[in-house]
């Protein structure tokens, strides 16, 4: 099974459709897939190494009239602290 296979399964668990997938989280390991696995319910954005880089995919759920969609989207983590600042790093 894929790792977009296992993100397909785990969405419909949820009662949801996958809706953005970034194609990099085929690239994943299964013990980091496990962690997006993880986080799915919760919408939590999370902290993966693809191909010994750090990452963060984002998780978002989006309401629609007649379905709920998750996406995931994987970017670099100097992407995201660009974006978003780096105060999620900061202990």
């Amino acid at each position: 099974m894929t790792n977009k296979e296992k993100v397909l399964k785990k969405a419909g668990e949820l009662g949801m459709e996958l809706g953005c997938y970034s194609e990099s989280i085929d690239d994943m390991t299964q013990s980091q897939l496990k962690k997006v696995l993880d986080n799915m319910e919760y919408e939590a954005d999370t902290d993966v190494s693809i191909k010994r880089k750090k990452h963060v995919v984002q998780i978002s759920i989006v309401d629609f009239k007649d379905r709920q969609e998750i996406d995931l989207l994987a970017i670099t983590k100097d992407e995201f602290i660009s974006r978003y600042g780096n105060e999620r790093y900061l202990d």
